[in-house]
């Protein structure tokens, strides 16, 4: 599975910024909680892909955050997607342990997924202790162009 379109040096320089990052940002004392999620992703089938997202919550009601999606390729061996991410906002909703999330998001490459730049972006997500938490996000432009398979993550998530 290729996660990363980039030569080896270039990965092992990724993986090592976002070590030092997070080690970093676990010093760090702040009215924002920062999370991490990885996880497969999916549009109506697993498509071999893989997604890493990256949140700040503010007030414990917003989330502004940044995805990055492997390469996507679908059981009919000819649909696929590149190399995808981008930037997005929602506004959380919360009730005990579970939170639901609308918002909006800005891609940088339209795919065959997404077909715009702009999409919404929708979660679902349930918070397991202080740490630990499994959402369902998904983006989509709703139909309102004609590409619109919609990008899906479940991923496990890590607040720090």
């Amino acid at each position: 599975m290729k996660i990363f379109d980039n030569p080896k040096p270039a990965v092992y320089m990724i993986l090592a910024f976002l070590v030092g990052f997070f080690l970093l940002r676990s010093c760090e004392v702040e009215a924002s909680e920062a999370t991490l999620e990885i996880g497969p992703t999916f549009s109506g089938e697993f498509n071999g892909g893989m997604g890493l997202v990256y949140t700040e919550r503010f007030n414990g009601t917003w989330d502004v955050g940044t995805m990055i999606m492997s390469d996507q390729t679908w059981n009919d061996g000819n649909s696929h997607a590149g190399n995808n991410g981008g930037l997005f906002g929602q506004r959380i909703v919360r009730y005990k342990s579970f939170e639901m999330g609308l918002g909006a998001s800005y891609w940088i490459n339209q795919s065959a997924l997404i077909g715009d730049e702009f999409a919404w972006a929708l979660s679902l997500g349930w918070q397991f202790n202080d740490h630990a938490s499994l959402r369902i996000r998904h983006w989509s432009n709703a139909g309102t162009v004609d590409r619109n398979r919609g990008q899906d993550i479940l991923t496990f998530g890590w607040t720090f």
